[in-house]
């Protein structure tokens, strides 16, 4: 997640470098905030979780405000990581597979309650992500097609656009396995309804990589980085 999170925000100062350039033929000096701007807290031990050696208990949260617990705690945890971001990868996946089909309405509340911090938003989009459940599907293509209000700060509406992307790609990720029939048309409805320049490009990317036709985004970006 933490490599996604990063990946993204670089995303975005490219995409808007790219269109500065095409206008104006000349560079683009302003840095990027990125989405990893908004992970900065406090660590602690989570209640829901006991972890013997390589094994995950998962005590799953049964009400709202058990879950909106769950998110901050774990968020909190994730933001003190320095190091060894794929066993932190791992251990998000083996919790975002034991979350049941009926539970995951709880994370979506959390990701479009524009009340929450966007970094306890992101952490709820990636757990969509992460449990491979077709049922995850309609729930990150609702997040794709929120409406940012619009009280809300420059910077976190570019924040809560980047948890937009993550969605969109995760749609994508989801289709490299069984899920690929439903992700193409998740995508390409997207496709129809998305307007905002940024977000469409990151859509165009991800259905060129789950059609086979280009590499995945993050590669993508990669590549075009590696080109300034």
């Amino acid at each position: 997640m933490l490599k996604r999170i990063y990946i993204i925000g670089i995303a975005i100062l490219t995409f808007f470098l790219l269109v500065y350039i095409f206008k104006l033929n000349s560079l683009h000096s302003e840095k990027s905030q990125g989405s990893l701007s908004f992970l900065n807290k406090n660590i602690k031990t989570s209640p829901f979780i006991e972890e013997k050696r390589n094994s995950l208990k998962f005590n799953l949260p049964n009400n709202e405000n058990m879950w909106l617990q769950f998110i901050q705690t774990e968020t909190q945890r994730i933001s003190e990581l320095t190091n060894d971001p794929d066993s932190e990868n791992s251990r998000l996946k083996k919790i975002a597979e034991q979350i049941p089909k009926n539970k995951l309405r709880s994370l979506i509340r959390i990701v479009l309650n524009f009340d929450r911090p966007n970094d306890q938003k992101l952490l709820a989009t990636e757990l969509l992500i992460l449990s491979d459940k077709p049922e995850s599907l309609p729930l990150l293509k609702e997040i794709a097609l929120s409406e940012t209000p619009s009280h809300l700060s420059l910077q976190l509406q570019q924040e809560f656009k980047s948890i937009q992307a993550q969605a969109i790609e995760g749609i994508a990720l989801h289709g490299q396995n069984e899920n690929k029939i439903l992700a193409l048309k998740i995508l390409n409805d997207l496709n129809l309804k998305i307007n905002d320049g940024f977000l469409s490009d990151r859509l165009q990317r991800s259905l060129w990589s789950l059609k086979g036709l280009a590499e995945s985004p993050e590669q993508q970006d990669l590549k075009a980085l590696s080109q300034f």
